[in-house]
């Protein structure tokens, strides 16, 4: 293909891409298209750098030779490559910087110049979707209630002693007398889903994937106790010198007055984390007491309590809809998003669970593309079989 008809395809692409195309130019593409199987190859790489770029991160400023080589990795033509970068920038700001905006970022890597063949990988990709709002509430009784997505606002119990009420995706408890009967609830928040509880101290508990967490309808007492049993839950706990607010999770206890944290005491971890937003807690466990800090994490295993000063944004941005690594493995980084898009994976070899990653993707994201991003730094490959997918070296 000539350089200039080259080029010229290239921007209809693009264009297509960011549904700017005239339908007299979209004629021309599809035209060229039809040609040649090369030409649909060609196109389908384009296309497929095109979804891999907006799921990039951004530096300050746009690194032009590794946009470039994102864009037009597949050929050699260099000649009118100044004067193509410049058209193809303004249309890739069109499509980065809302994401930008919304705070999605990745870093650039280099499309993978293998035209591998088409098969059903994607397909069984498209089917994995990303987690919602659902959770399973259990009473005191045994009975149990599926708390499903998008509901505004539904009456789960309403009596003369209670209210529990489901409001968009927010389980709220009010009591109404002193007399209420003292019963624990719980809830269980599946693989793919994450919920929100209200207590009925007004303490805000965010619950994520895989999490079970059991709660009383009222405090009573001097001390306002919860359980995390398993999985991981931010806690917003409303103030009460008098009567300490406690988290048993495992074998180990967080004391706190009123203040912002996170818990992850997921069994397969090995740990329980604990990190403080703001405020002061009290990690006691069963051979030591530890007073922990805001921008402090203390690590509790079979070993003992570890001390450790984080940046806590990264152990909160999951109830916000983001995920973040920052030089997080890929043993960690798939666990996590194992329980969001309830999928299982496995490792081909050792070695390949201890790849670093940094970076950060909007849990809204399919898992194709996250997948994608992970493959195109040339550290992995992957096969899916369902919900299963194996972790592979690229060869």
């Amino acid at each position: 293909m000539e350089e200039g008809h080259h080029n010229h395809i290239l921007l209809l692409v693009i264009e297509k891409f960011n549904n700017t195309i005239s339908a007299a130019d979209n004629a021309i593409l599809n035209k060229w298209i039809s040609e040649s199987q090369e030409n649909k190859q060609t196109y389908t790489k384009y296309i497929k750098a095109l979804v891999l770029a907006k799921d990039l991160k951004l530096s300050k400023e746009i690194n032009k030779d590794k946009a470039w080589s994102i864009i037009n990795s597949h050929t050699s033509h260099r000649k009118s490559r100044k004067f193509i970068l410049s058209r193809i920038m303004r249309y890739a700001a069109a499509i980065l910087l809302p994401l930008i905006a919304g705070g999605l970022v990745y870093y650039f890597v280099q499309f993978n110049e293998k035209n591998e063949p088409i098969d059903d990988t994607y397909a069984q990709l498209e089917a994995i979707k990303p987690g919602t709002k659902k959770a399973v509430l259990t009473l005191g009784d045994g009975k149990t209630i599926l708390l499903e997505n998008n509901v505004q606002n539904k009456v789960l119990l309403n009596n003369k002693m209670l209210e529990i009420k489901d409001s968009s995706n927010i389980i709220v408890y009010r009591t109404r007398s002193q007399d209420l009967e003292l019963k624990n609830h719980s809830v269980y928040v599946p693989k793919g889903g994450e919920y929100k509880v209200i207590l009925s101290d007004g303490t805000n508990v965010w619950l994520n994937s895989d999490t079970k967490f059991d709660f009383p309808i009222k405090f009573a007492g001097k001390e306002r106790i919860v359980n995390l049993q398993s999985g991981e839950a931010y806690f917003d706990v409303v103030e009460n010198k008098l009567r300490p607010f406690i988290v048993k999770a495992n074998g180990m206890d967080v004391k706190v007055l009123g203040t912002s944290f996170n818990i992850s005491a997921y069994e397969n971890d090995g740990q329980i984390i604990t990190t403080l937003i703001e405020g002061q807690v009290k990690i006691i466990s069963p051979s030591e007491e530890m007073v922990l800090h805001p921008g402090y994490q203390s690590q509790f295993s079979p070993d003992g309590l570890v001390l450790k000063k984080v940046n806590p944004e990264l152990y909160i941005q999951w109830k916000e809809g983001v995920f973040r690594f920052e030089n997080t493995s890929l043993y960690d980084l798939t666990k996590r998003l194992g329980r969001w898009y309830s999928v299982d994976f496995f490792f081909d070899e050792d070695f390949l669970k201890e790849i670093k990653f940094n970076g950060a993707v909007r849990k809204n994201k399919p898992l194709s593309s996250i997948l994608t991003i992970l493959k195109e730094t040339n550290h992995i490959a992957y096969e899916v079989n369902g919900d299963t997918i194996v972790i592979k070296g690229n060869n």
